[in-house]
């Protein structure tokens, strides 16, 4: 972790008064609330982690979203007017970026509010995948592709060291990816977790997304499907959260919204699983690699994920088809 010297460096890069720095989150990057007359949002992120480059490229996708329309916490500017600043310390070189604090509650207060939270969620997805579609790179500094997130590229390593039968299975999957078609209307820049914890809801229904800190070019299927795994596992990851009929209600309820912003086509539902998979890969990976860093949770994880990934099993036994009907029949009666 960063001291606290290093925190207030960075901070006062921002604002000359500080009350306090409030550590919010631990991961690949330290997250702190700077509380001062306008409190606001401190990312600190180490160099091994993000190159410049590539935060200067987040921040501009994320600055062409909040510019469409899209309900994004946004960067703020040092007092010198940089969107990004750095520095050297004992343990390496780091950037911050500072954001805004996104209004609203998160998802688990909102479900006890209001029932049709799920399609306002899905709305602001389809918003930002629309709006990708419309992206155009202008200053060099383009995000990874799906393939380069590094828990996939250590998954290699990893899983052959860990079970030989995973390896294999790890293998197809990636394969069946590199097999999917990266035509524009489903493949573009994602958020990349697109997870409970990266979004608020306000009062008057808007939904806001912070946290692209993963954004990379995917299938507009993966975000959809990182929000359904997060929403369907359970503190108990050997059970689902929800029932069967549940799930393909939660599904449906999503899609209508999500369908109101983006046009993508709803047969892509049938990849779901895939992704769902490629998310538990993703999950397994790092848990391997950081044991210790999920607790409880990850070791209840490892022995139902890789069983699902080396037997093919589904996540949730869901009918796709009999939830494609349902979003047309949904559909045809919201047009009449």
């Amino acid at each position: 972790m960063y001291s606290k010297e290093n925190v207030i460096f960075f901070a006062q890069k921002y604002t000359s008064e500080i009350i306090s720095a409030e550590l919010l989150g631990v991961s690949h990057n330290e997250v702190y609330k700077i509380n001062c007359d306008n409190p606001f949002i401190l990312r600190i992120t180490s160099a091994n982690h993000r190159s410049k480059d590539e935060i200067i490229g987040e921040i501009d996708f994320l600055m062409f979203l909040g510019n469409n329309g899209v309900n994004v916490a946004i960067t703020i500017p040092t007092l010198s007017n940089d969107m990004i600043t750095e520095q050297d310390f004992e343990n390496g070189k780091a950037f911050a970026v500072a954001f805004t604090i996104a209004d609203g509650m998160q998802w688990e207060e909102q479900e006890r509010v209001d029932r049709n939270y799920i399609e306002y969620i899905g709305r602001e997805l389809g918003r930002i995948h629309r709006c990708s579609q419309k992206y155009i790179i202008n200053n060099g500094n383009p995000r990874r592709q799906y393939d380069k997130n590094q828990h996939l590229i250590k998954a290699y390593d990893t899983f052959e060291n860990y079970n030989s039968d995973l390896y294999k299975a790890y293998k197809q999957l990636m394969e069946k990816l590199r097999q999917l078609p990266k035509n524009k209307e489903y493949f573009g820049l994602t958020h990349g977790d697109f997870m409970f914890s990266n979004y608020t809801l306000t009062k008057d229904k808007k939904v806001i997304v912070y946290d692209f800190d993963e954004c990379e070019y995917s299938w507009f299927i993966s975000d959809i499907a990182t929000f359904l795994y997060f929403h369907f596992i359970s503190a108990e990851p050997s059970k689902t959260a929800i029932k069967i009929d549940g799930a393909e209600e939660v599904i449906v309820n999503f899609m209508l919204g999500y369908l109101t912003e983006n046009s993508l086509p709803i047969e892509g539902l049938n990849q779901l699983d895939i992704f769902f998979k490629l998310r538990e890969a993703v999950l397994l990976s790092s848990i391997l690699e950081h044991e210790k860093s999920f607790g409880r949770w990850g070791e209840l994880l490892i022995p139902v994920a890789l069983n699902r990934l080396i037997t093919n099993k589904l996540f949730v036994d869901i009918d796709v088809n009999l939830i494609i009907k349902r979003i047309e029949c949904r559909l045809s009666n919201l047009s009449e």
